[in-house]
């Protein structure tokens, strides 16, 4: 009877709303006979009709609330809070993962030694593509065209060079790679200009850059009576061995550090696997000072 009376007043009240569909007026009618005969309330349809707009048509409601049943009935009715913590938690660290592995996944196709000139270059910019050069332990190099906005966001970034990325090529198995150097453009600093590519071999031996970063400088005392800290290097250059996870940071700790205290950078300690490359002043020099001031001294 809800049915009818929401149909008759449809009819009279908003002609545009059913939009002259006759297999429409069919399906209220058997939503009707079938409440009357389960002797139930007007189905949750009916009431959709009431709030809808006049100028949206019915059956997309109908079509929606069609699958937001089914789906309902498959929800369990009582999910614990815990369980509901646990698949929230396991959705965040999926999606984390997947973003991370988007971010070291490099995009490139093979390019022809015809294509070479800069005007050649030119055009493959204005595609969205980078020329690049990829190298291996032996001497070899390939010319390829790599996606731009795979190596867009590495262009203001300090651990570029300290990263192992997955070089895909066509229809070849993924590569580990390290970039070697990555030129960006003189004004626009996130466009990137010309990549260049080296192999990540096991067995073979490589210098990489890798930045610095300080830890518990709340815990040293010539800080807290203010003291200047003084960082002589930002990145410091490390040999490792091809394979060996490199790590983001050499992570420096301050804690009971005075003031004149100093920190020599041969006594940085390393991750396995890591060492100094052999560059002549990194014997001597120190990575970080904590300098005197007057507040320090008590003059202020």
């Amino acid at each position: 009877r809800a049915a009818r009376g929401m149909l008759r007043m449809s009819l009279c009240g908003v002609p545009g709303m059913l939009h002259g569909s006759a297999k429409f007026v069919r399906q209220l009618s058997a939503l009707s006979f079938q409440s009357r005969r389960l002797k139930t309330a007007t189905p949750p349809i009916a009431m959709k009709f009431q709030v809808s707009s006049p100028f949206r048509d019915p059956r997309t409601f109908l079509k929606r609330d069609s699958h937001e049943t089914r789906a309902m009935s498959t929800v369990p009715a009582k999910v614990d809070d815990e369980e509901r913590e646990r698949r929230k938690i396991q959705r965040l660290i999926a999606a984390k993962e997947k973003r991370q592995k988007e971010k070291t996944t490099i995009v490139a196709t093979v390019r022809p030694k015809a294509k070479t000139g800069t005007r050649a270059v030119v055009e493959m910019r204005k595609t969205g593509y980078v020329p690049a050069i990829f190298q291996d332990s032996k001497g070899n190099s390939e010319l390829l065209s790599v996606l731009s906005k795979s190596v867009r966001r590495w262009t203001t970034e300090a651990r570029a060079v300290s990263t192992v990325f997955q070089l895909h090529v066509d229809d070849r198995p993924p590569v580990p790679v390290i970039i070697r150097e990555l030129q960006a453009h003189y004004v626009h600093f996130e466009e990137p200009m010309h990549v260049t590519l080296l192999k990540y071999e096991q067995g073979q031996s490589y210098v990489i850059e890798i930045p610095v970063s300080l830890v518990n400088q709340d815990k040293s005392p010539g800080l807290r009576v203010g003291g200047a800290l003084n960082l002589n290097m930002r990145s410091i250059k490390v040999e490792i061995e091809g394979g060996t996870p490199i790590p983001e940071r050499v992570e420096v700790d301050c804690t009971g550090l005075e003031v004149g205290s100093r920190i020599f950078l041969r006594d940085v300690q390393l991750p396995a696997g890591i060492k100094l490359a052999d560059v002549q002043h990194y014997k001597t020099i120190s990575l970080l000072r904590i300098a005197k001031t007057r507040a320090s001294m008590g003059l202020v």
